[in-house]
């Protein structure tokens, strides 16, 4: 067998990415998908000896030489037949319709380069009674610039079939209205296809048994799949459109980059823009307005980094038991608007192992995540937003267990509470948020809460009908602002509340923590980006949160690194770490020497020197709120994050902070004794308890009844 100088380079990229999937752990997956990022796809370079060029044209005689324009064959055959080995076969324009018998191709054995005049111009043609072309042996072949069409199945069918030994690199070629399929490759060589164009076969455009490299293309209007590939493959910057079945159908080793997967799986329902069986990578991919998006079998593995799953009529995510799936900085939306107000999930539904980080899943029709009873999820500084329909955003049924981490779950509208929990589920350094129809509904099983912040849902905060037996912990929560109320436990008899640790805060005492602040007092800002991956409520200067939380505490607060706990003695409670950006203040200003108090005076002040303006932040990017004249006193807070700028009460405002410039104030403390304050987000409106804004301008409609219905997949026959 000839050896073939380019088929390493991909071997050694396979081997890299591919092999490293299949063993499985999500983390290396990952890891060798972010390695590959900026790896280059690789081309195809023959060291073909030229001997002779042949020359083929509708106006050629197959008597003639065939060694000159003048003197050309008339039939492509006639110069297969004649050439040797690393020959070139230059064909003109022209539609060829060669006499072979029956069935047959054409067949190349030896190493050659067959080359038309254009995809448009030079066209090989079944006519609907013969194959296209076969390269088989242990030939290397170049085929380019040409189109082959209307073959049909058989002996051996398909457009272009690469078989035995045989290595082919196709090039600006179309294949189109071919049988079975447009291009199958079953050989043990490389075969790298480069800006083809596949549509309209009978079964699928492309096949891939072997290994395979794919640069550019379009794949589109196929009878079956777009590309089918139960070998090693590799597609960058490919179109896959408008097929039948499935656009992707993805066995064995995959890496797809760059590329785009739209409209597949309509004529025919239940297929994907890309359906998993094997070991797959899909790097800045997106999967758009597809049947369902992407579904994951039995067996199979996904690493997706980048990218988008949008607009799915049905789920965008289906995770079968058995099977595993990794989402890292993915867009979902729009996905499952068939299934709205039903008890199928549009955007994710898991009986598997599932990991989402850094991912915005926002605007399902009907629930963002559904865990089954076999399903593990995490859920990492990730953001589930606008979320509707009668299927809670996240439902995590009995038997199936999640992490939810660094995110916030925020403005939904699903008529039902945004957690409903009937298995195991941990919430960390979380935000539930403005959400319509509640907070968290711990039904069974069991929930375990820590650091969360819950607030300003329209409907209740916390809900457990179970007390203990569905509330495994309660461990420094904060539940605030809630519009019916803060938390509904059952005091029926013989059901244990739930069990507290550390420092948990209510507003209207209804959670029974025995520490109860009116809202206006606990100082706690809207939602607003305050730095990390997900917004968060942030403690406002003074807020009783602050440094109030007990027992060990996360090394982060919700935004992550740099956002350190504590910041001061002790952490705060809720999800937020007032200060906490994991500089220290001595690191961030210069200060001058000063001589320090002997004993530090019982409350900190500060004396205003001229008239200064007081705003609610560092300066008149902030809102202003009044001139404090000269010789006012103010009871001092901190010093500000920005330098330059002193914090402190309000002179009439309860509650109210003022920013002032430190050139026009002095305090009598010193100035490394003060804690360091948070700089808010910018704001036009006097600092008042509001409701958090609507962020995407989506009128909200009444709160109906939770649904009745468990949810289900689509291929449970009971499923409405």
């Amino acid at each position: 067998m000839k050896t073939s100088s380019y088929a390493a380079a991909p071997r050694l990229l396979l081997a890299l990415a591919l092999l490293a999937l299949a063993c499985g752990p999500l983390d290396l997956a990952r890891q060798i998908l972010a390695g590959l990022a900026t790896t280059p796809t690789p081309t195809a370079s023959f060291e073909l000896h030229e001997s002779s060029i042949w020359y083929v044209t509708k106006e050629g005689d197959d008597a003639n030489s065939c060694d000159s324009p003048v003197q050309a064959c008339l039939t492509i055959a006639e110069a297969i037949g004649r050439a040797d080995d690393d020959d070139i076969i230059n064909i003109g324009a022209g539609v060829f319709v060669e006499a072979m018998s029956g069935q047959q191709a054409l067949g190349i054995i030896d190493d050659l380069v067959l080359r038309g005049s254009g995809a448009g111009v030079t066209i090989i043609d079944g006519d609907g009674a013969r194959g296209g072309i076969l390269v088989s042996g242990d030939a290397r072949v170049v085929i380019s610039n040409l189109t082959v069409r209307n073959t049909v199945a058989g002996a051996p069918g398909n457009c272009i079939s690469i078989r035995s030994d045989a290595s082919a690199r196709v090039e600006n070629v179309v294949v189109e209205n071919c049988a079975p399929s447009g291009i199958e490759h079953i050989s043990s060589g490389l075969v790298m296809l480069v800006n083809v164009q596949a549509t309209r076969a009978a079964g699928t455009g492309v096949v891939n048994g072997g290994e395979m490299a794919i640069e550019g293309g379009r794949f589109f209007a196929n009878g079956s799949n777009g590309i089918s590939s139960y070998g090693e493959i590799t597609i960058r910057d490919a179109v896959i459109e408008d097929n039948t079945l499935d656009g992707l159908s993805l066995g064995g080793q995959a890496l797809v980059q760059d590329s785009i997967i739209f409209n597949n799986g309509f004529i025919s329902p239940n297929h994907s823009g890309v359906g998993v069986s094997g070991a797959v990578a899909l790097n800045n991919v997106q999967i758009t307005d597809n049947e369902y998006g992407v579904s994951v079998f039995e067996g199979g593995s996904l690493a997706m980094l980048g990218g988008e799953i949008v607009n799915s009529r049905k789920i965008g995510l289906e995770i079968d038991a058995a099977a595993s799936a990794s989402l890292t900085e993915v867009l979902m939306r729009g996905n499952g608007i068939i299934f709205a107000e039903t008890s199928i999930p549009g955007h994710i539904s898991n009986r598997g192992t599932l990991e989402v980080i850094r991912s915005r899943l926002l605007s399902s029709y009907n629930g963002a995540l559904l865990n089954f009873e076999t399903g593990v999820f995490v859920l990492r500084e990730s953001t589930i937003e606008d979320s509707g329909g009668s299927l809670a955003p996240i439902f995590n049924h009995s038997g199936g267990s999640g992490l939810i981490e660094g995110s916030l779950l925020a403005n939904n509208h699903a008529s039902t509470s945004v957690i409903d929990n009937r298995g195991d589920l941990t919430l960390i350094n979380s935000t539930v948020s403005g959400n319509l129809g509640g907070g968290i509904y711990a039904t069974d099983g069991s929930l375990s809460i820590s650091y969360v912040t819950i607030a300003d849902n329209t409907g209740i905060g916390l809900v457990s009908q179970s007390g203990a037996g569905a509330v495994a912990q309660i461990d420094n929560v904060l539940v605030a602002r809630n519009g019916i109320e803060d938390c509904q436990f059952s005091t029926a008899a013989g059901v244990v509340p739930p069990p507290l640790s550390g420092v948990n805060i209510d507003t209207d005492g209804r959670c029974r923590f025995g520490l109860t602040y009116a809202p206006a007092d606990l100082l706690l800002d809207v939602l607003a980006d305050n730095g990390g991956f997900t917004l968060t409520h942030a403690l406002l200067p003074g807020s009783p949160a602050i440094e109030a939380a007990t027992g060990a505490c996360p090394a982060t607060d919700q935004r992550g690194e740099p956002y350190s706990r504590p910041f001061g003695p002790a952490c705060d409670v809720g999800a937020y770490e007032a200060g906490g950006t994991g500089l220290s203040l001595e690191a961030t200003i210069e200060f001058e020497t000063v001589t320090p108090t002997p004993e530090a005076p019982d409350e900190p002040l500060l004396t205003v020197d001229i008239d200064t303006g007081c705003f609610t932040g560092p300066g008149p990017g902030w809102a202003y709120l009044l001139t404090v004249k000269a010789g006012t006193t103010l009871k001092l807070v901190g010093y500000g994050f920005q330098p330059g700028w002193y914090v402190a009460q309000h002179p009439t405002a309860q509650g109210v902070l003022c920013w002032l410039a430190e050139k026009d104030v002095t305090p009598n403390v010193p100035l490394e004794s003060l804690r360091l304050i948070a700089i808010p987000p910018k704001s036009t409106a006097t600092p008042e308890a509001t409701k958090p804004p609507e962020r995407d301008g989506r009128e909200t409609s009444t709160p109906q009844p939770n649904p009745t219905n468990t949810p289900c997949s689509p291929n449970d026959p009971n499923c409405p």
